[in-house]
């Protein structure tokens, strides 16, 4: 819920209200200016995604640390490559629940696999290492690997791959949620014996 509610703070996370239904709108700025903004249902009732006109593909999501306007980028940051946004939520709540500290690193989404000159861009701009984090479909490791050329021809930048272990990094965190929860469930049980 932190990553959630510091992405609210920053004006990158907001609710709206899309065709009568409340939705969550994903939102990028660039110099104070909006770059992207892409909605997403939140209600069972609808399934509907979309990118508001005149997105900006070639910037994408970028997500920066909270202290990046004062302090920079740290030498040693990342850039961490994103099909969607939730999949970058969700790859970020299991990096905290594994201990990694990833304030420090920069996350950029695409929107879409097809659309990652974003990360090449945000690469050159920025000259840090990129880790691909696509999901773990054909889409995404054929991707995955034409962006890891396309990066390699950069020649500066150090590219690596982590794909996640069911189709997407939701699916991941979904499973490992169901799990804890089935696990306790069963320790409950135990304890009633």
């Amino acid at each position: 819920p932190d990553i959630v509610l510091n992405g609210i703070k920053k004006g990158e996370i907001a609710q709206i209200t899309m065709y009568g239904y409340k939705s969550v709108a994903f939102i990028s700025k660039e110099m104070g200016l909006y770059s992207c903004i892409c909605r997403r249902a939140i209600s069972s009732s609808s399934s509907f995604k979309g990118d508001f006109k005149g997105c900006n593909y070639d910037l994408g999501w970028r997500v920066f640390p909270d202290n990046a306007k004062t302090a920079g980028i740290s030498p040693g940051a990342k850039i961490y490559a994103f099909e969607g946004y939730i999949d970058m939520l969700s790859y970020r709540t299991l990096a905290k629940q594994q201990g990694k500290d990833l304030s420090n690193d920069i996350f950029v989404v695409c929107g879409s696999v097809s659309k990652y000159k974003c990360v090449v861009n945000a690469a050159k701009e920025y000259s840090r290492d990129v880790v691909i984090c696509f999901d773990n479909d054909k889409a995404g490791i054929e991707l995955g690997n034409s962006l890891e050329k396309e990066l390699a021809e950069l020649g500066n930048v150090k590219v690596s791959k982590e794909f996640s272990v069911s189709k997407d990094w939701n699916e991941d965190l979904k499973q490992l949620s169901s799990r804890k929860f089935n696990f306790e469930k069963k320790t409950d049980r135990q304890i009633v014996r």
